[in-house]
């Protein structure tokens, strides 16, 4: 139930709306800054007066000093911040993104992480262009339901770049918003021994410090996790690739293993949600 002297009026109450498989996804906003939490039924309320239906039992309530949002029926939205140089990284987040997309009710989203290193630099390593992929913020990995991490290895471990965007969630560390959400890990290495267990083992550390719930696609692959005929990259901690002198890209069984890393993840991030 309301706190009894809630009146919204109707300028204090948004509605957003889009159409996803025939079924409605409403997010309402409260912006009169109450401190009770409703009721399903009383968001189920709000939803008929403005001409929608509404199932009570996809209704979710999100409280704050300053407003209360009900997310009802809304997708499962995934952030997949990635940092690549040459391009070996994005393609294999670009599959991700695709699998993750299957799933019904998922939406993913790509971001590429800050460039640490000046432009005379990368054009000394022959790196190319930025795609436009948008650069995210810190404050940005709260919003998801779960994150895909990708980057490339340097001697073992995650590049400089990807570690100083991690160094800089200290905050989202302090007030723990990132404690409880599903984190997968894809990556590239240079060669067979250049880190394709060491790279995501390494990058669990951050994860376990934040709480988050590390998702492996472990041996879900099937009959291509043994695959010996062909050099393939990834493990069971996650998606990978070879690049080897730069000029290799992902093959058609990387890139398998990509789209079935994120279709695997987006399921299991739906659950949880879903059980909250």
């Amino acid at each position: 139930m309301f706190a009894r002297d809630f009146r919204p009026r109707t300028s204090e109450l948004q509605i957003g709306m889009t159409r996803k498989n025939e079924d409605f996804q409403v997010a309402l906003r409260l912006s009169s800054g109450f401190h009770s939490i409703g009721s399903c039924s009383a968001a189920a309320f709000l939803g008929q007066s403005a001409g929608l239906r509404i199932a009570d039992r996809s209704c979710i309530w999100h409280c704050s000093n300053k407003f209360a949002d009900v997310l009802v029926g809304l997708a499962c939205a995934l952030a997949q911040p990635y940092y690549s140089m040459y391009g070996h990284v994005e393609k294999l987040a670009e599959e991700i993104k695709k699998g993750a997309n299957s799933v019904e009710e998922v939406e993913a989203k790509l971001w590429q992480v800050p460039e640490t290193l000046a432009e005379e630099v990368l054009e000394q390593m022959c790196a190319p262009p930025k795609s436009d992929v948008p650069i995210i913020t810190p404050h940005k990995l709260a919003e998801a339901d779960g994150l895909l991490f990708g980057f490339p290895t340097r001697f073992g471990m995650m590049a400089a770049q990807f570690k100083a965007f991690l160094d800089a969630t200290g905050g989202l560390w302090r007030t723990q918003l990132l404690a409880g959400k599903p984190a997968g890990i894809f990556y590239s290495t240079g060669s067979q021994g250049g880190g394709q267990e060491t790279t995501p083992l390494t990058a669990i550390t951050q994860l376990a410090h934040h709480g988050m719930v590390f998702v492996p696609v472990g041996y879900t692959f099937g009959a291509g996790m043994f695959n010996m005929e062909e050099l393939r990259g990834g493990s069971p901690y996650g998606a990978g690739t070879y690049a080897g002198d730069g000029y290799r890209i992902p093959t058609e069984l990387e890139l398998e293993l990509a789209f079935h890393q994120g279709q695997y993840f987006a399921t299991i991030a739906k659950k949880l949600k879903g059980s909250l």
